[in-house]
């Protein structure tokens, strides 16, 4: 049997208030969001614009991932240039690189 899509939507108001409280908690412990270049160049419901908005305003760090489920998306220009005008337009906080380290399993502590 084929696998559904599943789509989730939240409404503007729930995305403005529980997004930006995921986006200030990430700031808040240098975890950074990655825009998804898997749907960009599949031009999937994500990545969401409202979403990047919100995580310009709190300067949320950010990193551009290439999701590459085969060799050739490794590297993806068209949709590396898509995600470069999308931190341009939203002013994010863009990463030079990817941070490593370890992250506490819970959320509750620091």
């Amino acid at each position: 049997m084929p696998m559904k899509k599943i789509h989730i939507f939240l409404k503007p108001k729930i995305l403005e208030t529980c997004g930006k409280s995921l986006l200030i908690v990430a700031k808040e412990r240098d975890i950074p969001m990655e825009i998804n270049l898997l749907g960009v160049r599949g031009q999937r419901h994500y990545p969401n614009r409202q979403f990047w908005r919100i995580a310009g305003e709190v300067k949320c760090p950010v990193v551009i991932g290439c999701d590459a489920h085969e060799p050739k998306h490794v590297s993806d220009p068209d949709s590396e240039r898509i995600a470069m005008d999308m931190v341009e337009k939203y002013n994010l906080a863009l990463l030079p690189k990817v941070p490593i380290h370890s992250y506490r399993l819970s959320p509750l502590t620091k």
